[in-house]
């Protein structure tokens, strides 16, 4: 009888070793992906995972709406518009318009001052507040080189390359102050910027250049202040209403430092003006060319002395749902936690600028903005940027109002954005793949 062969110690040692390498070879890649998570979610690099993230959303659905629609469908063209004038063959002439109606909607006026500057205010229904901004327009008429296809394009790439770069920064800012970045997103994908994206607006210009400015303001290299300053300027020459905050961060630089008010204003008053001039001189500057050329400041308010007068006459009114509870409340939760800070004694410039913004844009909004939501979301956009500024200096009972906001503006979102691409969706998988 053959006697029974025993594996050596030394082998039995081995091929445990082997299992517990295998097991420990398994945690670490676990491991190694719960920290890559980790790090996406809040790590040095989530500024820009956000970024290219909501970018990417946004250019997704645009390459995929493009595939069913035209380029012009975006700037909404009305036929009475068109037809009031033949001064500019450009505007007058092409024939590739996809008409909305007879009036059209804003992005028409950017897309004929983007064709032909000195002309088309024969075609623009309020010619001095629509040229007050203007760099939207300039940039791409300069870049589309004034031809109606390619302007058509760029209007739609600039604002896609710009919510790049507001979400980018507005990430960076964020994980600088101790927040995720991607509380950006709440900002990314705010209704409002979504319709300036559709409709050829200035809005997303206008505030990815605020966001930039305000990152430079707290963390930009030498000279700060100037390139702060130059960038708020170029984005009240996109819209004036960003003014509010050029003026608010310019109050911030007066009474910044430590010690009595009357000293600290007795040291920063020189950078404060310096700063102030920068931001709002250029605008004025050229308010006073558009009152020579044009006859008129275009001084077109959008807001009311009454109190909540928006808000009234959309309920006296028919009252649209969407507007209440995507536009309405979120914007007065973000006043109740504006307010609860205040009361709090947190004495942030980004608490100001959203009890500012809150109060100029929802309080005192007239009622001509809530003729339908694709009016009222792009007016309240700086609400949601201040709120999402404000977020890491809010106490905690105001936070709770804040991502009750969030909640209201992001739900519609989810099919706002799906629904409108399953043409260009079946489009790509039936005719591309």
């Amino acid at each position: 009888m053959a006697p029974i062969r025993r594996a050596p110690a030394n082998r039995d040692a081995r091929l445990a070793g082997l299992i517990r390498s295998s097991a420990a070879t398994a945690g670490d890649g676990t491991g190694y992906r719960l920290a890559w998570i980790r790090s996406a979610i809040d790590g040095r690099g989530s500024w820009l995972l956000v970024g290219l993230t909501v970018t990417f959303v946004y250019l997704a659905w645009t390459l995929l709406t493009l595939m069913q629609y035209s380029a012009q469908d975006f700037i909404h063209v009305g036929r009475s518009f068109v037809a009031r004038s033949h001064a500019s063959p450009l505007i007058s002439d092409y024939p590739g318009y996809r008409y909305d109606g007879d009036i059209g909607f804003d992005g028409q006026f950017n897309y004929f001052i983007a064709l032909d500057p000195v002309n088309a205010r024969y075609y623009i229904d309020y010619p001095a507040y629509r040229y007050t901004r203007i760099l939207y327009p300039l940039l791409a008429g300069t870049l589309g080189l004034h031809s109606p296809d390619s302007v058509a394009n760029t209007l739609i790439a600039i604002n896609v390359a710009m919510i790049a770069l507001g979400i980018l920064v507005l990430g960076a800012w964020l994980r600088r102050r101790g927040v995720s970045a991607w509380v950006a997103a709440i900002y990314g994908f705010y209704p409002g910027i979504f319709i300036t994206l559709q409709r050829d607006t200035t809005e997303i210009v206008a505030y990815s250049l605020v966001i930039a400015a305000i990152y430079l303001y707290d963390y930009g290299p030498r000279s700060r202040l100037i390139r702060s300053a130059v960038l708020f300027s170029l984005a009240a020459l996109t819209r004036e209403t960003t003014l509010v905050f050029a003026g608010i961060w310019g109050l911030n630089l007066l009474l910044s430092g430590e010690g009595p008010p009357a000293a600290r204003i007795a040291v920063n008053w020189r950078k404060s003006v310096m700063f102030l001039a920068i931001a709002f001189v250029p605008l004025l500057a050229w308010k006073i060319y558009i009152l020579v050329w044009l006859g008129s400041l275009g001084l077109v308010g959008v807001l009311s002395p009454v109190p909540f007068g928006g808000v009234l006459y959309l309920l006296r009114h028919e009252v649209e749902m969407e507007q209440l509870r995507t536009v309405v409340v979120p914007a007065v939760l973000c006043l109740a936690a504006a307010i609860i800070a205040v009361l709090a004694r947190v004495r942030r410039v980004e608490i100001w600028a959203l009890l500012a913004n809150s109060l100029l844009y929802m309080t005192f909004l007239a009622p001509a903005s809530f003729i339908d939501l694709s009016s009222s979301a792009r007016v309240t956009i700086p609400i949601a940027l201040a709120a999402v500024l404000a977020m890491p200096h809010l106490p905690q009972r105001s936070r709770a109002w804040f991502w009750a906001a969030s909640a209201l503006w992001l739900a519609p979102m989810i099919y706002w954005i799906l629904l409108p691409v399953q043409g260009g969706l079946k489009n790509l998988i039936v005719h591309q793949l």
